[in-house]
């Protein structure tokens, strides 16, 4: 039996099921193909010189480019789209939500990648402690001192 995630997208949830294994691998391949773009740019430089100011404008804006378009909700929710037909049905309405946010985008991205993948319960849990962790303010007075003990 498939698994589900229920995501929200604007003012609605929706219920995504997994896809079965043939097309959940070409799904997957196509994220594959975005993050092996971007590797690749990262890895070419270690071999590259550059000589000028004008040089690293020029590889520099390519690899924006590429992290952008990895990073883009547009581009998650297209994928979300190839990945679930529920959601592709809901495109419109979707979009045209007010209460679309890119938080939501990106979180309902990740469950779904987390659905697609082997390991996506940790994949998801993983994400989950990142992003919180991204958001947790370390330095208030709440915080431990070094030592573990309580600040006073």
């Amino acid at each position: 039996m498939p698994r589900t995630v229920t995501v929200k997208l604007g003012a609605k949830r929706y219920v995504v099921t997994e896809l079965p294994r043939g097309e959940n691998r070409h799904w997957l391949k196509r994220i594959q193909k975005l993050v092996g773009d971007l590797t690749g740019q990262v890895q070419g430089l270690g071999g590259m010189e550059l000589n000028n100011w004008d040089d690293l404008k020029g590889v520099a804006g390519d690899l924006w480019k590429s992290a952008a378009t990895l990073a883009s909700t547009d581009t998650m929710l297209e994928l979300m789209y190839d990945y679930s037909p529920v959601l592709r049905s809901e495109k419109t309405e979707i979009e045209e939500s007010d209460d679309l946010y890119d938080s939501e985008i990106t979180e309902a991205f990740i469950q779904v990648v987390g659905l697609a993948t082997p390991f996506g319960q940790l994949w998801t849990q993983a994400a989950s402690l990142i992003s919180r962790g991204a958001n947790t303010n370390t330095t208030g007075s709440n915080s431990p001192a070094p030592n573990g003990e309580p600040k006073a």
